[in-house]
């Protein structure tokens, strides 16, 4: 078969996101290729969730393409495609190996089991047919917004996942983040690697299929398919709903680009070993950040409500936390609320984020 090198480049940068690259589970490191009719279908997994890309191939009725099914190493396929000039990339399936063709030709291995079988990619069913349409900028937006807070660790294995429902809600205990965006009436619990493949959806829906743990998403040309992070009943929602709505009496606003570069200049003088701890001081100048060995201090105006006595208070917060949380707030500036003794708070229109403070809050 012949394909358009732009279109199959599109189609593999997408399709590589898939494959997890595990050695203790080889098909984790192959890449599925299907050609059937007048489409070709690309396959990856990384052993939980399966990725999916199709596209059309344009081509003559009288000669096209015949029908094949095969599969090769990810990262080689890729790599190739991807240094590849030529306007056309032609595929020609053999019993051993699959012949690349576009500045020269190339031959790929094609692996088997240990019957001597091509392996085959799992097939997966999800039975309810009842559809639902989520915007996929909505979902983009709110995946980017809520993964900064998204435990790292399996300390708390359902604290690595998305919680999605009438909100969308993220913490790793330290930081935590509620998005007052509803997108679903029945809540899930996302694992993150599902949720960094369903960056790659382009158009304007997806559509949601699921069926008790397992969950599909699709669109015309993409889709996802895998289960639910364990631990939906666990999560702690109703905790964070209650941290959301704490009051804080006070609020500030600063520039969010003036606030990074202090926070980035800062950051020179305050080490891992110090906590990444850095004094916050909210004064009548101004907010002044200071490191912990005082060898480094900046003050940056705020705004304040005029109206208000002021209160001025002073923490100790992580700059990590702090400069991550800032970074992704999407106006130009950073509303910050203070006053309580655990932690503080920035509002971004619906979005919520939290940072615990650390223990010397003196």
């Amino acid at each position: 078969m012949k394909i358009k090198t732009n279109i199959l480049q599109d189609m593999v940068s997408k399709a590589i996101k898939g494959a997890g690259n595990d050695n203790m589970m080889p098909i984790t490191n192959l890449l599925g290729i299907e050609v059937k009719g007048e489409n070709i279908t690309l396959m990856t997994t990384n052993g939980s969730n399966q990725l999916i890309i199709k596209s059309k191939i344009d081509y003559d009725p009288m000669h096209g393409p015949q029908d094949f099914y095969t599969i090769i190493n990810a990262d080689t396929f890729s790599k190739l495609v991807g240094k590849t000039t030529t306007e056309f990339i032609t595929l020609d399936n053999n019993e051993n190996y699959l012949e690349v063709k576009g500045n020269g030709t190339y031959k790929i291995e094609i692996p088997v089991n240990e019957d001597g079988q091509i392996i085959k990619f799992p097939t997966f069913t999800v039975n309810n047919q009842e559809a639902k349409q989520l915007s996929i900028e909505k979902l983009k937006s709110v995946l980017t917004s809520a993964k900064v807070s998204v435990a790292q660790t399996m300390d708390i294995p359902c604290l690595t996942g998305y919680y999605i429902a009438d909100k969308v809600a993220t913490t790793d205990k330290q930081m935590m983040c509620g998005i007052n965006e509803k997108l679903l009436d029945n809540p899930i619990l996302l694992s993150s690697e599902m949720a960094e493949l369903l960056q790659i959806l382009d158009g304007d829906y997806v559509s949601l299929f699921q069926e008790d743990n397992k969950l599909l998403f699709k669109t015309e040309n993409i889709t996802i398919y895998g289960k639910q992070l364990e631990g939906l009943d666990i999560y702690p929602v109703q905790a964070l709903d209650n941290l959301m709505n704490l009051a804080y009496d006070n609020i500030v606003n600063v520039n969010k680009q003036t606030l990074l570069n202090v926070l980035d200049r800062m950051s020179i003088f305050v080490t891992p070993y110090d906590k990444n701890g850095v004094f916050l001081s909210f004064t009548a100048e101004g907010l002044q950040l200071t490191s912990q060995k005082s060898n480094a201090s900046e003050i940056l105006e705020m705004d304040r409500d005029a109206n208000k006595d002021f209160t001025p208070f002073n923490c100790l917060i992580d700059i990590e936390m702090l400069k991550s949380q800032v970074q992704i707030n999407s106006t130009d500036i950073i509303e910050i609320h203070y006053g309580q003794e655990k932690s503080i708070k920035l509002v971004d229109g619906n979005t919520t984020m939290i940072i615990c403070l650390l223990d010397d809050n003196a």
